[in-house]
């Protein structure tokens, strides 16, 4: 049976203008799909106290569901996407990009679905990220070769450490290199193979 839940995770930076366009957006994809979307507030303004606590707490209640849309920025749908792959639900992800660090966010996405007429869903490949040969995460925008990614720490834009933030923690972290200099790196998206140079084959160092 096919049923909706949106995952909502906004910072308290803009929560007021977001509620109203996050809205209209989920009544247009309901009336585009002749289906009720079911969500609530309960926990998704939980951004700032660091951790992953409020996405858990939906993502339980989505997991009863065939079809889960998910408005946050790049660090929200990831994490959602791992916890698909981590308890293997069999859950169709839509992602619909509305973080701080997007591009015009929501002025360009939740527009276009509040005044759309038909939607179509486009299937995506996610990278998957592997560390000798076992599966590290899963991503979909970017896979970043280094300790830490950029975040959201109490309303500042900050280096966090990777590794923690893949077990729901927070924590800011000065970002270090990954590897040495004979470090290969293998990229693989769908059925794409990428082997990037080592290291020592991209930067020269000059007298």
């Amino acid at each position: 049976m096919t049923s909706y839940y949106a995952i909502i995770n906004l910072n308290s930076n803009s929560v007021k203008n977001r509620i109203k366009d996050i809205e209209e957006c989920i009544n247009q994809l309901s009336k585009n799909l002749n289906s009720q979307i079911f969500f609530d507030y309960e926990g998704a303004f939980s951004e700032t106290n660091g951790t992953w606590d409020s996405i858990d707490i939906q993502f339980e209640r989505a997991r009863s569901h065939s079809h889960v849309f998910v408005f946050g920025g790049d660090g929200t749908q990831t994490y959602v996407l791992n916890l698909i792959a981590k308890y293997q639900c069999d859950i169709v992800f839509i992602g619909i990009a509305c973080g701080t660090m997007n591009i015009n966010p929501l002025t360009n996405h939740l527009k276009k679905v509040k005044t759309a007429n038909t939607l179509s869903l486009v299937a995506q490949d996610a990278i998957k990220c592997e560390l000798n040969n076992d599966i590290v995460s899963y991503a979909l925008v970017d896979s970043v070769i280094t300790t830490t990614c950029v975040a959201l720490v109490d309303g500042n834009i900050s280096q966090i450490s990777a590794e923690k933030i893949l077990n729901g923690i927070k924590e800011r972290e000065i970002p270090q290199c990954i590897g040495g200099v004979q470090t290969t790196v293998v990229i693989k998206i769908g059925e794409a193979t990428i082997t990037l140079p080592q290291m020592s084959e991209i930067y020269t160092i000059s007298a």
